[in-house]
């Protein structure tokens, strides 16, 4: 039943919803009367809060309203108008996630607001400006603005926008894992949108907290958030926020090991984002659904919450995308048209210079002289309007021109997203199914035939099963680093340390598994080899070198780990004599998009992902790495570490 339900629901999904925007309508049919009626700053007011509203309703409206309160401001000399009006063409670039225009505009209004002293405008600026980078993914810039945000609003004493600032500060020590910062900032934010008395953000904090104390290994405290948001989105009947608490409450009870009350918020909160027809609320609670029966080991039905999940991820991402390309290419298509009247007015400008000239040809002959010094100063003015409208429909030209580009770039590199995600998703496909084959081939066996053979088939065979399940544990962990470095939340503490110890301790613990196979593993570092980075980051490079040359070197062969200064940085090199690689695949090494792989000497299978980690952790400790080798001939991997910060 519940299958079918939810089949009804995905369905559902696509039938058109009335859009609900009659309340800005009034308010936009009220502005717009106000302009006919009033002059100066406060028509670019109302300019500036028509684009605001027009942003749910057209985005090539909520440009145009923009840049015309920017023109008049401009015009005026109006610094609150020309910032406001930067401000509001910012937000349509944020709208639809161009998210460098926006930071541009958002930085131009910036300036002018601190030009002009004016602390309620820069705390917007700063939050405004901390965001961008916050979705661009630069963390530690998108830090420096919001702290900048929140120490001007504490000085004016604005509570909304120190509220916002708290929040952000919040979700970025969140993102980091800093867990117990990220909890006093959200329950700053807290206080104040209570003094605020503002129940929507009061709901959002509250899961926001709900959802850090989760993550740092606390759901029990999680679900008292939780209670206390359900029990608010009940008392204001909002839906949405209702269906969203009552999936994280799920999720919760879930780590919780509540299994039964984890199903019951789970399909509340389907049944309310149904009712909402919140397409994106209602995959995030299929993939809730997912998690549910991955742990209550019902695979048949996890498989297909995660089939209509990515299904329904797709064809929204799709929609989003369909619908942004749109809407910039109303905004551009505006564009070439007021380029096409320039164009016209120009030409009919000409035109009315010849009528006048041939009527005062006529009408002046036998004033030969005035005619052609007249004649004479109209040609120079029609030289000097030809000359002007070249140069402005060339510098039209090269912004059209440009904004093709990154029309294409930005093509391109959403292109480039899903064909590395479909290729990511092929490797855990094709890796996961070997291990899976020998450890369901040969516990059958085990299982159906296990009395008629001897201890040594039955040793033999739990030894190849143990391979498995390391092969397979190994791949996994590859998988969540390589989860974590993509999604930016791995944990990164450079410090000061001593390499040498660190090697000298992964030679102990890869030596039974190198004399396993008599292969003679040895270091050497001589001295101290102090580096500045993250000890663990290093320690992981190290064991996937080590034991990727463990496993291309011959029985009896040799893996020497060295290090030398180089200028300002420690240069490490893991040499062994195994199978080496050609030439034409060392390229391919450390790329996601090729997934090049290489069986080992006793075929053990690779998965690819171990180096594509090895080259990310090593560049997030400000290093470089790369091979040197040939086929059937030693290989060395060399990378580097800094000695100083």
């Amino acid at each position: 039943m519940l299958i079918k339900k939810l089949f009804i629901i995905y369905i559902s999904l696509w039938l058109p919803v009335a859009p609900g925007l009659s309340f800005q309508h009034n308010d936009i049919d009220s502005l717009e009367k106000q302009l006919e009626t009033v002059n100066d700053t406060l028509k670019i007011e109302i300019y500036n809060k028509l684009s605001r509203l027009h942003q749910e309703i057209s985005l090539n409206s909520s440009m145009n309203y923009a840049k015309g309160a920017l023109k008049i401001a401009e015009a005026m000399r109006y610094p609150k108008g020309i910032a406001d009006a930067f401000d509001e063409i910012g937000n349509v670039y944020a709208e639809v996630g161009i998210w460098d225009d926006a930071l541009m505009n958002y930085m131009e209004s910036k300036r002018i607001r601190e030009q002009a002293g004016d602390k309620n405008g820069m705390a917007l600026s700063y939050s405004n400006v901390g965001i961008c980078y916050f979705h661009t993914r630069r963390m530690t810039q998108s830090r420096e603005f919001f702290q900048k945000a929140m120490v001007m609003a504490e000085e004016i004493q604005a509570d909304s926008l120190l509220a916002n600032a708290y929040r952000f500060l919040g979700k970025l020590y969140k993102s980091s894992g800093e867990y117990k910062h990220a909890n006093d900032l959200l329950n700053k934010a807290l206080l104040l949108y209570e003094k605020m008395n503002d129940p929507q953000r009061i709901i959002i904090i509250l899961n926001f907290i709900g959802s850090n104390l989760k993550q740092s290994g606390q759901p029990s405290k999680a679900l008292l958030y939780y209670t206390r948001s359900i029990k608010l989105a009940e008392k204001f009947n909002d839906l949405t926020l209702l269906s969203t608490t009552k999936n994280l409450m799920g999720n919760a009870c879930m780590e919780t090991g509540n299994m039964e009350k984890a199903l019951m918020f789970l399909g509340q909160s389907l049944d309310y984002a149904t009712e909402t027809k919140n397409k994106t609320l209602i995959n995030s609670i299929y993939r809730s659904f997912c998690h549910y029966y991955v742990k209550t080991g019902n695979f048949k039905e996890a498989y297909w919450f995660d089939t209509i999940y990515y299904n329904l991820k797709d064809s929204l991402f799709s929609v989003r995308n369909t619908s942004k390309i749109a809407q910039l290419k109303e905004i551009y298509d505006t564009e070439n048209k007021d380029k096409e009247l320039a164009v016209l007015k120009s030409t009919q400008t000409m035109e009315s210079l010849e009528i006048k000239r041939r009527r005062t040809f006529k009408n002046y002959m036998t004033a030969f002289v005035i005619i052609l010094f007249l004649m004479m100063i109209a040609g120079l003015y029609y030289l000097y309007l030809k000359r002007k409208t070249n140069k402005i429909l060339s510098f039209k030209n090269k912004q059209q021109e440009e904004t093709n580009q990154l029309l294409v770039e930005s093509e391109k590199q959403l292109m480039d997203i899903n064909d590395t995600k479909n290729k990511f998703l092929s490797i855990i496909a094709h890796d996961l199914i070997s291990p899976f084959n020998a450890l369901l081939g040969f516990t059958e066996l085990m299982a159906e035939e296990a009395k008629s053979y001897h201890i040594d088939e039955i040793k033999k065979y739990s030894g190849i099963i143990s391979q498995s399940l390391k092969n397979l544990h190994h791949l996994l962990e590859n998988l969540l680093q390589w989860s974590k470095t993509q999604r930016g939340i791995i944990d990164f503490h450079p410090e000061f340390f001593d390499l040498s110890k660190t090697v000298s301790n992964l030679v102990a613990f890869f030596e039974l598994s190198a004399r396993k196979n008599k292969i003679k593993l040895s270091e050497n570092l001589k001295g101290e080899n102090i580096v500045y980075a993250d000890a663990n980051l290093v320690s992981t490079i190290l064991r996937n070198l080590i034991s990727n040359a463990i496993k291309f070197s011959p029985i009896g062969g040799w893996i020497k780990i060295t290090a030398k200064e180089e200028n300002r940085f420690i240069e490490v090199s893991v040499s062994d004599n195994g199978t080496g690689i050609k030439k034409e695949n060392i390229e391919k090494l450390f790329r996601i998009d090729t997934h090049y792989t290489q069986k080992g000497t006793s075929n053990e299978q690779g998965t690819g992902l171990g180096l594509i980690i090895v080259k990310e952790f090593v560049e997030k400790n400000g290093g470089k790495i790369w091979v040197e080798s040939e086929e059937k001939k030693e290989s060395t991997f060399k990378f580097t570490l800094p000695k100083n910060p």
